[in-house]
C-alpha cells in the first residue's frame, strides 16, 4: 500500500454580498411640523420652493440581514431622484440618534396629522415624544455625501458609511438609520423627491459586501480497499469544492482531480480514486 495523506485546510473567508431596501422611511417637513409623510412610495429632502426645510429618514435592517460573525468589506447606498426643479446641492447622510416611527401619512401635499408612533418635524414618535431638536436628532459628523442634481441614480459610499453599518451590526440597538439632508437646505428649490421603499421601480438600495468565516471541509470516512482511496466530506450550501492531490507532503503543486458544484443545501460528497505512486496526498478546498 502506498503512503497516503489526507490533509485538512484551515477555514476560509467567503466573500458575499446582499442588497437591502429600507424597512422604514419618511419625510420631516418644517413647514408642516406636526404632520407625517411616511405612508407613500416617495420621500423628499432639501429646501422647499415655498419655504421651509425637508429632511428624510431611512432605516435598514442590518443585523437581521447579515450572518453572525460577518465582517463588512464595502457598502454603497443608491438613491433615485424622481423629481427636481431647482439647483443641485450636496446631500449628506447622518446617523440618527433616536428611535422614530415611519407613520402612514400621505407623502404628497400637506401629509397627514401625525399620530402615536409617527415621526414629524417636531416629534419622533408622535405627540408627547419630541425630538431633542426639532427636525430630527442626528450626529453632526456626516457619514457620507454626494452631489445630487437632475433625476437619476446617485450613490453614497465612504468609510463613515461602512463604520455606521459595522456599528449597527455589532450593536443593533443603536440602529436608528440615517437622516438625509441637503447642505444647502436653506436655499429654495434644492428639494428633491426620491423613490422610497415602496416605490415599484426605484427604492433605495443598500449594497453590502462582507466576509464570513467558512468552516474548513473535514475529510471523514476514509477507506483504502482494492487499490482505491475513498473518503467523504461535508459541503456547505452554495459553495463549490474541489479535491486536489500532490505527491509530496512537504511541497509541490496541488493538482485538481474533481470539482464539486455548489448545492442549494449542505451535501455529503463521496470521492474515490486509484492509489498510485509510492506517496499521495489529498485535500479538499473551497474558494
Amino acid at each position: 500500500m502506498p503512503i497516503v495523506g489526507l490533509l485538512n485546510l484551515p477555514r476560509s473567508l467567503g466573500q458575499q454580498s446582499v442588497s437591502l431596501v429600507p424597512v422604514a422611511d419618511t419625510t420631516l417637513h418644517e413647514a408642516f411640523p406636526t404632520n407625517n409623510f411616511g405612508g407613500g412610495s416617495t420621500f423628499t429632502s432639501g429646501g422647499r420652493n415655498l419655504g421651509g426645510r425637508a429632511r428624510a429618514l431611512l432605516k435598514f435592517d442590518v443585523a437581521g440581514s447579515l450572518p453572525s460573525g460577518a465582517t463588512l468589506v464595502s457598502a454603497s447606498l443608491t438613491v433615485t431622484v424622481t423629481a427636481a426643479n431647482g439647483p443641485g446641492s450636496v446631500f449628506s447622510l447622518h446617523r440618527v440618534g433616536s428611535n422614530w416611527g415611519e407613520g402612514n401619512g400621505s407623502d404628497f401635499g400637506f401629509g397627514s396629522p401625525g399620530g402615536a408612533g409617527e415621526a414629524t418635524w417636531n416629534d419622533r414618535l408622535g405627540p408627547g415624544t419630541p425630538w431633542a431638536t426639532a427636525g430630527g436628532d442626528y450626529v453632526p459628523a456626516l457619514s457620507a455625501s454626494t452631489f445630487l442634481n437632475q433625476p437619476g441614480q446617485y450613490a453614497f459610499t465612504s468609510p463613515g458609511l461602512l463604520n455606521d453599518l459595522q456599528l449597527w451590526l455589532a450593536q443593533p440597538g443603536t440602529n436608528f438609520g440615517w437622516l438625509l439632508r441637503s447642505e444647502d437646505e436653506h436655499i429654495a428649490g434644492t428639494i428633491r423627491r426620491f423613490g422610497g421603499r415602496l416605490h415599484e421601480d426605484n427604492p433605495p438600495r443598500l449594497q453590502i459586501t462582507f466576509t464570513v468565516p467558512v468552516p474548513a471541509p473535514v475529510i471523514t470516512n476514509t477507506l483504502y480497499t482494492n487499490g482505491l482511496i475513498q473518503f467523504e466530506f461535508l459541503a456547505r450550501s452554495n459553495r463549490a469544492y474541489r479535491v486536489e492531490t500532490r505527491a509530496s507532503v512537504t511541497g509541490g503543486l496541488w493538482t485538481t482531480l474533481t470539482n464539486f458544484p455548489a448545492q442549494p443545501a449542505d451535501t455529503q460528497w463521496s470521492f474515490s480514486t486509484p492509489a498510485t505512486g509510492p506517496e499521495r496526498y489529498f485535500r479538499v478546498a473551497t474558494p
